[in-house]
């Protein structure tokens, strides 16, 4: 899923160093700091979150929409087959339109929405697949 696979695999596999440091600011704040060759409990995904970023990320088929003016901004990632959408938007209500819709909380750019973890889902999402604690960007291929 991610275009950054070859990063992630010479993470995994890489010695480690001594006094070595996090390679990346994400896995130092959310993922407790791990160096190469000590995962702990880190799961692959949270090391997908701490190389990847959005430009490696395919948005091609997908619409990106942003409401500022609001004390977080309001966001949304448009598919084919549904929405990936902040906290701001009711999967629920978007269920009761039909509407395949996934949520995330705590995100401020759509780089953040594919590291998050889906917190709501309308039922014709979970027809569609998707489950809550998958990573937005499971979500996004689901939906798009």
């Amino acid at each position: 899923m991610f275009s950054c696979k070859r990063q992630i695999l010479s993470f995994l596999t890489a010695p480690v160093a001594p006094n070595a440091k996090c390679i990346s600011r994400a896995c130092g704040n959310a993922y407790g700091g791990y160096a190469p060759g000590n995962l702990g409990t880190t799961s692959l995904g949270a090391l997908a979150a701490s190389f990847c970023s959005a430009a490696n990320f395919d948005w091609q088929g997908l619409e990106r929409h942003s409401i500022s003016g609001l004390n977080r901004p309001l966001l949304a990632v448009l598919g084919t087959r549904g929405l990936l959408a902040c906290g701001y938007i009711s999967a629920e209500r978007c269920g009761a339109n039909g509407d395949a819709c996934a949520t995330v909380t705590g995100v401020d750019s759509h780089e953040d929405m594919l590291h998050a973890k889906v917190e709501a889902i309308s039922d014709p999402a979970e027809r569609l697949g998707l489950k809550i604690g998958m990573t937005g960007a499971e979500a996004l291929a689901l939906l798009r």
